[in-house]
């Protein structure tokens, strides 16, 4: 029983050590550098993604109706 006891104290122990280096590590000021690609993504316009066409929904009437067995959804069967 007493054995039962320690072991039990000794993980309450370490679990409360580990919420207690978490705390340490989530409120301690983190020393962040900057590196080149940091600064050359920060520094894009953005003008490369509007070269990029954007996909339009498809205005195919989507049927439930199981036209055969090979069908894909949104299509019509596959005729």
């Amino acid at each position: 029983m007493i054995l039962t006891a320690i072991v039990i104290s000794m993980g309450i122990a370490a679990f409360v050590l580990a919420l207690a280096y978490r705390s340490y590590r989530l409120t301690t000021e983190e020393e962040v550098i900057n590196d080149p690609e940091d600064t050359r993504v920060s520094q894009q316009t953005g003008s490369e993604d509007e070269d990029e066409e954007i996909p339009q929904p498809d205005t195919a009437r989507d049927t439930d109706a199981p036209d055969e067995l090979d069908a894909l959804p949104g299509f019509e069967g596959s005729k």
